[in-house]
């Protein structure tokens, strides 16, 4: 039953998208559109420096964040506590989050994205220092106020925010967890992080290279969760 319902979920969102992608022009969600936003090498692909790319602007790149709903939604099956219920909502925000920017290219779009980004990492922080089983309450809370401030009040550096507590959640891993996993989970975020970097420089990875930073970096999230445990 958890396998359907995963697919079941999964093929619920890929449904919705599709639906917001074909009516989005008419429902005037694309008025703020940047094609190009971003730099990524599939929206050139797709011809977003002459404007003539579709909806969704970058495919692979917007359906491969299934990949996080799949690796919360995992988690969740295998702990079923309430703490893996917030995370695996954490990383169905930033599968939505992560999608509609890639698809859509709007500003308001890439703040979805990013508070996404925050909402999960500050999850995986608070886990870290407090594994217990009431830690879901300050995770809950926590996530929903980060996002919210240090996207739409504060707008904080995303990347240095992302390194912070990324780098927090390692500590609580490594001392407090299986170092095992911490490491399998470490190496897996650098592997990703190399091939986030050279599709930037347009050195490898054409339309499939951001596309397998999802996948990597959505396996990483869920074995860093996991090493806390």
């Amino acid at each position: 039953m958890a396998i359907v319902g995963g697919v079941a979920g999964g093929l619920v969102l890929t449904a919705a998208f599709a639906l917001i992608f074909r009516n989005a022009a008419g429902w005037g969600w694309l008025i703020d559109q940047r094609q190009c936003l971003g730099g990524w090498w599939e929206a050139e692909i797709e011809g977003c420096r002459t404007g003539s790319a579709g909806t969704p602007v970058e495919p692979v790149n917007t359906y491969s964040n299934l990949a996080y709903y799949a690796a919360g939604y995992t988690v969740f099956v295998l702990e079923g506590t309430m703490s893996s219920v917030v995370f695996a909502l954490a990383m169905t925000f930033l599968c939505i989050g992560s999608a509609m920017y890639h698809g859509l290219k709007t500003i308001k779009a890439a703040a979805l994205d990013h508070a996404g980004m925050y909402a999960v990492f500050t999850a995986l922080a608070i886990h870290a220092m407090a594994p217990v089983p009431a830690a879901w309450i300050p995770m809950a809370v926590g996530s929903a106020a980060i996002a919210w401030f240090f996207r739409y009040r504060f707008e904080m550096n995303l990347h240095a925010v992302m390194g912070l507590l990324l780098g927090l959640t390692a500590i609580g891993a490594f001392f407090r967890g299986s170092t095992l996993l911490a490491g399998i989970s470490m190496a897996t975020f650098l592997t990703a992080f190399a091939i986030w970097t050279l599709g930037k420089r347009r050195i490898a990875g054409g339309r499939w290279g951001h596309g397998l930073w999802h996948l990597l970096t959505a396996a990483a999230i869920a074995l860093m969760y996991n090493a806390i445990l």
